[in-house]
């Protein structure tokens, strides 16, 4: 019999890459989905669609049938959106992140929540350990935060079993060039090949820690596999220069020219995940470097 997965939020660019990567593992897929920020034309068509919202109990009751695992993906992560609507971040965030909780301890099933590095403190200057702790600067970063908070209490209390992810800039196919610098692989690639100038804001000395989407599947898929409950970095170790990045794409893609722009806000300095506990637990480490990444996805997107 095949195992069976409910992926919320898996017509976006990580769960679309995901699904795929699960099916070769013969794995069954339900996806929950409201399609805010996606579509159906990408998903395969052998896995069980459902359109809805995670806050809809019901709906995701029903979606979860006969799976064994939650792989938690959904949530409102566009940062100025969710400046400017709190109360919608927050809402779906921290209150969807509720239903599936209640959902994991009343079937007595799994859960992977996707976090993010945006956690760790915009000024640091050293690698981030998952113990290191944050000034929480945007809504978006506050509420993922409650969400793992919430997360360990139901573990501590032996309710659930849960694997908190905490993803760095994960970039790769099927990724929109339509936000900050989450999308900066994709704007850059884009520009470049419209011979439009590759637009860096502020210096563009940030440094960032680019993690390519099929690692990210590969951290999951050991999650998946991990016993126990914990949280864990996913990223290279490794962090690059946002003006470096850009001086990659146009040394593959030839076109464009650098343009220097606005400074903007909540923009942190230095970005790189300690991969210490990850290798030496999770047994994951990233096999694809950034250099790799482009050129493959240069040609993905031609």
């Amino acid at each position: 019999m095949k195992k069976k997965v409910l992926i919320t939020g898996g017509a976006g660019f990580i769960g679309l890459n995901l699904i795929k990567f699960l099916i070769n593992k013969n794995w069954k897929i339900n996806v929950l989905d409201n399609l805010s920020n996606s579509n159906l034309k990408n998903l395969p068509q052998n896995i069980n669609f459902i359109k809805g919202d995670i806050r809809n109990k019901k709906k995701l009751m029903n979606a979860a049938n006969n799976c064994s695992l939650v792989i938690h993906l959904a949530a409102k992560s566009a940062l100025q959106e969710t400046i400017n609507n709190p109360e919608s971040c927050i809402s779906n965030n921290v209150s969807g992140t509720v239903n599936i909780i209640d959902l994991c301890i009343k079937k007595k099933i799994k859960l992977i929540f996707a976090s993010t590095c945006a956690i760790y403190p915009l000024n640091s200057n050293k690698k981030s350990k998952e113990k290191d702790h944050s000034s929480f600067e945007t809504p978006y970063s506050i509420s993922k935060m409650n969400c793992e908070n919430l997360i360990n209490f139901y573990t501590k209390q032996k309710k659930i079993k849960a694997v908190i992810l905490r993803f760095f800039n994960v970039y790769g196919e099927g990724q929109k060039p339509n936000s900050f610098y989450s999308a900066v692989v994709p704007n850059f690639i884009k520009q470049s090949q419209n011979n439009l100038p590759l637009t860096i804001y502020n210096s563009g000395n940030q440094k960032r820690d680019f993690i390519n989407v099929k690692d990210v599947c590969e951290a999951i898929y050991k999650a998946i596999n991990y016993k126990k409950s914990d949280t864990f970095n996913i990223g290279t170790g490794n962090a690059i220069k946002i003006k470096y990045l850009a001086e990659l794409i146009l040394k593959e893609n030839v076109n464009g020219k650098l343009k220097y722009s606005k400074t903007t806000k909540f923009d942190a300095s230095y970005s790189c995940a300690n991969m210490y506990k990850t290798v030496k637990f999770l047994k994951f480490k990233a096999k694809i470097d950034i250099k790799k990444g482009i050129k493959e996805l240069i040609k993905y997107e031609i």
